[in-house]
């Protein structure tokens, strides 16, 4: 057409020059573009857009929601979180411009104002040309063809690999310039600012700008935050803007009616659907600024909702609530367009819409919103369409109350216009078809275009009324606005998976009943460890029990598991309202339960080990005690038959010094073997067994031995600093990819923003140069190093010396809590404790993350030693500790005046009965009771702490946490703010120990929690001892000894070893004793 316009005389757009040059520019960027292999030219031109962009967004998302911390605390895994982030942003920076995205920024930002206009109209219109040629035939398989869900999967896949745009190019600038600048200093980036100028340009000019990324829904914050603060750079500081979005299902014509509305260009005739959303600015006159308010009116097009081929394959309602909630968060008005068919579907979307909003604290202002009927012509339909939203109308003021009273604020949203304003009379319109018949042949319906135009005259007298009221945002408070709506969507961790309001709080219902049956299932497996640890510590053949606690465990797992399952069952059979709405969360309770049941069926059988290893520690210990114990008694009785055999009966001196020889001779006697252990030679050996760092520790560790650098504090010093950061390579690496690729009318812009990054030296250098073919990269090398940035000569030593210290002193920080955990136990020192340290160590300098970059191998080896030094230091504390504690010859010598009473009364031949019961309750049965009710005593308070004092609080890890940062808002207490953050795990135990501590003062008719939990466990374990003493029938001493040991066994671990067998020689006559000295159990309630 254009060569029959030319030979016709006529002057052509084709003959003008910039559009000369903009098409030659289109088409060099498209040149390596087969239509038939759109996928292959995005994975080649598209490399940041791809997968490691699709995963930081996944992790940008968990980030702000921290739902699988797991085992880590919400601190330590944020922080791990923010270590991938980064790691993904770099493996983005691995990958090169591809030379259409080089030769797509060249016409950007080396072309004049006309030539860019052009040569994006060039763009679109040949991108669009070839996705209406290849898009219809995939969507018409789509609907029509494919039945098999996988078949659809991939159909879905290969539509969206096939869509090409604009906004891919853009997509694909916007993630170079985010990953640029998250990686590094901005100011090493300087090459890269003129792209948001460049966007703000064509958003300026009137093209559609991408805001929320469809593919990954997730809003590019930094890139689109720096093309509108280029927006308002370009225009003025004050700028505002009133903001006016289309939400509706897919296919209701959203882009079709604000491109109508407005005269925009929104995509609806290339084939493709629109992803995510997209934002456009129209300027307002210059004579209705003052009227409206605003300087510019942002529309903001959205994808179509609830699209039936992809829930029917994913079954997720995730993506299109976010969205929706996030658009209406940042629009003043929301467009929603309705069909006859979509009103319970919108529903839906505006119960979350409003439910999320309430839970928001960003709501601030409410928003405007009109609902749009389409293909409505006639006045019936019209009046049934009216009834159909009142009815809609109603429903959600039902549902407003529920999601207000569910988040304690009924008495602020009683109704649906509280969250969201609407008018029944103003905003809603009917709108008919726009198309007679069937398009293409079809005329345009004049009434579309009339109803289209009464609906603009009422919008923009909206924006009037709305001025009297407010004024709209400045660009600045709507990018502030996108970032915490943004923040507060991606925060939102249950809301927006479910269809709607009544699901969500059906699913709360449910998680209710579910955090019950889990403290059920925890406190079931707590009672089984209290009486595993009793068993073992009372058993002499542990060997034997080990199998029957091993059988034990994994019947109580089976039966928990299965009583719980069936408890889920009879949940959703019970007549629970809205039960069928979560039937498909059914399965992932039921995969809770059982992770839960092996969970606490792990744990159990590692406090379990942990009792065995104590209680084997402690049998050498006990044999000995038995061994001496006997023999002392044995030679009390030779000396009881000794004196007995003297003419004149011994006084009581006489008897004592006697007494006292025998004791002095056998003490003397009895060989205690030394337990020494070389704790330091085990540690140092340990060490030696890291091979990469075994030459650097043994040349430390011939200088001085471990014992030497305990106590000591870490100092951190230039020789720890990693002299080779390889942050600034980046910087040039990039430097060098753009100024290969750009040439020509681009050396301006590339001049003057390399000579702002390297200073005044660079600038004689590249002055020098000749700009023809583009920068090489050994200019580039040279002017780096003549500009100061020789990369080793740039760092500040003190700065980097800092930095060190700090990664030092939460190294240590970390380690020292693993430390505390290890030597706070009640066992002896094991040399696996070495291990664990040098593995801990390990696992806490990984988590560095960026640190790792700052700091060399001298630095890895010396905190190692520093840290292993102070471990050798406390665990010989801990291995003191136990042997003084356990220490036979003190033991025996704590016993030596129940050893002298027995002789004393052996001899006077008197009544033992009152010796015997003394001796028991005393040796015996007091230390057994004072431990067993410690032991029973703090479960007691956690069950009553969650049941009666603060069911809700402790009723989840969501509550606990909650409770815990308001009381940290209410203290007031900066410090507090400092503890937190950087200890939260110490933090929450203080916080839950003061709480603890509250409930055990409070008081109960006059008595305090503790004082009534004490005495119920006082009385029923009195209660079980009468039970056992209550003998029938006079036994031997050996089978009352054995009956009673048994019995008492069951309910609390007795202390054997203080007893003696002359103890027991009498019980067979003196067990009734023993049941008065257990009435008197007044003395112990004291105690």
């Amino acid at each position: 057409m254009s060569a029959a316009c030319r030979k016709m005389g006529f002057d052509i757009d084709e003959d003008y020059q910039p559009c000369k040059t903009g098409r030659a520019n289109a088409e060099k960027v498209l040149s390596d573009l087969n239509p038939n292999k759109i996928v292959k030219f995005k994975e080649k031109h598209f490399p940041f857009q791809g997968l490691h962009w699709q995963e930081f967004s996944r992790i940008d998302k968990e980030y702000q929601r921290l739902k699988d911390t797991d085992k880590k605390t919400p601190l330590e895994y944020a922080k791990e979180l923010e270590q991938k982030k980064k790691e993904l942003r770099q493996k983005q920076l691995e990958n090169e411009l591809s030379p259409a995205i080089k030769m797509f920024i060249e016409a950007l930002l080396g072309s004049t104002d006309d030539e860019r206009l052009f040569f994006l109209h060039w763009m679109k219109f040949k991108l669009d040309s070839i996705s209406s040629s290849i898009l219809p035939e995939l969507q018409e398989k789509l609907v029509t063809q494919i039945r098999e869900t996988n078949e659809k999967e991939e159909l879905l896949n290969r539509l969206s690999r096939s869509s090409l745009g604009l906004e891919h190019f853009l997509r694909e600038i916007g993630q170079i310039y985010e990953a640029s600048f998250y990686c590094s200093d901005p100011d090493l980036k300087k090459h890269l600012t003129k792209l948001p100028s460049a966007a703000a340009d064509m958003l300026l000019s009137g093209f559609p700008v991408e805001l929320i990324d469809g593919d990954v829904s997730n809003i590019p914050i930094r890139w689109v935050s720096d093309v509108l603060k280029q927006v308002q750079i370009k225009t003025h500081p004050d700028t505002r803007i009133f903001v006016l979005s289309a939400l509706g299902l897919q296919s209701t014509g959203k882009s079709t009616l604000l491109n109508t509305l407005f005269g925009l260009q929104f995509a609806v005739s290339a084939g493709r659907c629109t992803r995510g959303a997209f934002m456009q600015l129209i300027s307002v006159d210059q004579d209705m600024k003052a009227e409206l308010g605003c300087d510019y009116i942002m529309v903001i097009d959205t994808e179509g909702l609830r699209a039936e081929e992809l829930l029917s394959i994913t079954n997720n309602y995730e993506h299109d609530n976010e969205l929706a909630t996030l658009i209406t968060g940042l629009s003043d008005i929301i467009l929603v367009n309705l069909s006859s068919e979509s009103k319970s579907e919108m529903q839906d979307i505006l119960q979350i819409i409003v439910h999320a909003l309430i839970r928001m604290k960003e709501v601030g202002i409410k928003r405007s919103i009109y609902f749009i009927h389409h293909n409505v012509s006639d006045l019936s339909a019209s009046l049934l369409n009216l009834s159909g939203v009142t009815q809609l109308l109603k429903q959600l003021d039902i549902l407003t109350q529920m999601a207000a009273i569910q988040e304690n604020k009924e008495e602020t949203y009683t109704k649906f216009s509280d969250v969201i304003h609407y008018n029944i009379k103003k905003t809603i319109k009917y709108i008919p078809g726009l198309w007679h018949s069937w398009p293409p042949m079809a005329s345009v319906s004049s009434g579309y275009s009339e109803k289209v135009f009464e609906l603009k005259q009422e919008l923009v007298e909206h924006i009037k009324q709305e001025r009297k009221k407010r004024l709209p945002l400045t660009i600045s408070d709507f990018i502030i606005s996108m970032e915490d709506f943004s923040n507060a969507v991606k925060s939102e961790d249950f809301l927006f998976s479910f269809q709607n309001s009544l699901a969500a709080v059906a699913y709360s219902k449910l998680s209710s009943e579910y955090s019950d049956w889990k403290w059920e299932i925890q406190k079931s497996f707590i009672e089984w460890k209290e009486n595993a640890e009793r068993r073992i510590k009372n058993c002499e053949e542990i060997d034997n029990l080990v199998p029957a606690l091993k059988s034990e465990v994994d019947e109580l797992a089976r039966k928990q598991k299965q009583e719980t399952l069936g408890k889920l069952k009879a949940y959703f059979t019970s007549g629970v309202n809205n039960r069928q709405l979560i039937e498909s969360y059914k399965h992932l309770f039921e995969g809770n339960i059982k992770t839960l049941c092996a969970e606490c069926k792990g744990n159990a059988v590692r406090k379990c080990e942990e009792f065995i290893k104590l209680h084997q520690s402690l049998i050498k210990f006990q044999k000995l005690i038995h061994k001496y114990g006997k023999e002392i008694e044995l030679k009390v009785n030779e000396l009881v038959q000794k004196c007995k055999l003297e003419e004149n009966e011994l006084t009581e001196t006489q008897l004592k010094e006697e007494f006292e020889k025998m004791w002095e001779k056998n003490m003397k006697s009895f060989e205690i073997p030394e337990d020494h252990v070389n704790i330091r030679a085990e540690m140092e050996n340990t060490l030696m067994t890291d091979e990469s760092k075994r030459k650097d520790i043994k040349e430390k560790l011939r200088e001085s031995h471990l014992s030497q650098m305990e106590n000591k504090d870490f100092i951190a010093t230039d020789k720890h600093v990693n002299t080779t950061s390889s942050y600034l390579y980046y910087s040039w690496d990039w430097a060098k990819q753009i100024a290969s690729g750009i040439k020509g009318k681009a050396h301006s812009w590339w001049y003057k923003n390399t000579t702002e990054m390297v200073g005044s030296h660079a600038d004689k250098e590249i002055g020098s140069m000749r700009f023809e073919g583009g920068l090489q990269e050994k200019d580039i090398q040279k002017t780096a190093s003549k500009g100061g940035h020789s990369v080793n000569k740039s760092w500040n030593s003190n700065t980097h010396v800092m930095k060190v210290q700090k990664i030092a002193d939460t190294l240590i920080s970390k380690c020292n809590k693993y430390l505390d955990d290890l030597i706070n136990k009640t066992t002896d020192y094991d040399q696996s404790y070495c291990t664990g340290v040098i593995k801990e160590i390990d696992k806490q300098t990984e988590k560095l993350g960026d640190g790792n970059k700052l700091v060399n191998s001298q630095f890895h080896v010396d905190i190692k030693l520093h840290i292993c030094g102070t471990a050798v230091y406390y665990f010989q504390e801990m291995h003191d500790k136990f042997m003084r504690e356990h220490n036979v010859l003190d033991k025996l010598q704590e016993r030596k005046d129940a050893y002298w009473e027995t002789f004393s009364e052996m001899y006077h031949e008197r009544d033992l009965s009152k010796k015997v019961r003394n001796q028991f309750c005393n040796l015996c049965l007091k230390p057994s009771l004072i431990d067993e009710i410690q032991r029973q005593l703090s479960r007691h308070i956690v069950n009553q702490m969650r049941e009666t004092w603060a069911p809700v609080v402790l009723r989840n890890i969501t509550n606990f946490q909650l409770s815990l940062l308001v009381s940290l808002y209410d203290g007031e207490d900066f410090e507090a703010y400092k503890v937190y953050i950087t200890d939260y795990e110490w933090f929450a135990e203080e916080w839950l120990a003061v709480q603890a501590e509250e409930f055990c003062r409070s008081e109960l008719n006059g008595k305090t929690q503790f004082s009534l939990l004490l005495e119920g466990i006082i009385s029923n374990l009195f209660e079980e001892l009468m039970k056992i003493l209550d003998v029938k029938e006079v036994k031997t001493g050996k089978e009352l000894l054995h009956m009673l040991m048994k019995e008492m066994e069951k309910i609390m671990v007795l202390k054997k070893e203080n007893l003696g067998n002359n103890m027991f020689k009498t019980w067979a006559m003196h067990h009734i004793s023993l049941q008065i000295c257990v009435k008197q159990y007044k003395f112990y309630k004291r105690k």
